[in-house]
């Protein structure tokens, strides 16, 4: 079974992004090894939201991975490496994860993220965890949020004041 894989960055206090969905806060002086993470992933999963938050950076950068889209509203004419999908997110990720192929990585949507969690379908989290605290912003986890338990599998603190946190979850 393929493993998915949610790699993302918050503040201190927990915060995805500002409420406008800025996220000018994240460091960006090294890769803080994504590009090892990202050279075992093939599939990317998201939310419409981050969706269309990468679009508006410029060129599409992940052409050479297939890419899932939940949404209800989006159509598919995006190309051939991005596919929407408008239907049970659990069901969905659960035959991604029966198919043939590397690691699944959830990019974002925490809508998205928290539905998967509450079904124990994320395998692993790794939290890029900044120095900053925005106060205002999106939650990566906003309350009430199920129990759930992981096991701390590796934490890198970098000199910029990054922690890297890596939990698997505990079955």
């Amino acid at each position: 079974m393929r493993p998915l894989s949610l790699f993302i960055s918050m503040t201190a206090d927990g915060k995805v992004a500002r409420l406008d969905g800025r996220t000018d806060w994240i460091l960006t002086d090294q890769d803080y090894g994504f590009n090892s993470f990202f050279e075992t992933v093939d599939t990317l999963v998201m939310g419409r939201k981050t969706f269309e938050k990468c679009l508006s950076l410029g060129p599409w950068p992940y052409e050479d991975k297939k890419t899932f889209v939940a949404s209800s509203t989006l159509k598919n004419d995006f190309g051939s490496s991005v596919e929407i999908f408008n239907r049970d997110p659990c069901i969905f990720i659960e035959e991604l994860k029966d198919a043939k192929g590397g690691k699944i990585w959830l990019v974002g949507g925490v809508q998205l993220a928290r539905t998967l969690m509450e079904e124990n379908l994320i395998d692993e989290v790794i939290l890029n965890i900044h120095k900053e605290m925005l106060g205002e912003g999106i939650e990566l986890f906003p309350l009430p949020i199920h129990s759930m338990f992981w096991t701390l599998d590796d934490n890198q603190v970098f000199p910029s004041g990054l922690i890297q946190a890596r939990y698997k979850l505990k079955v």
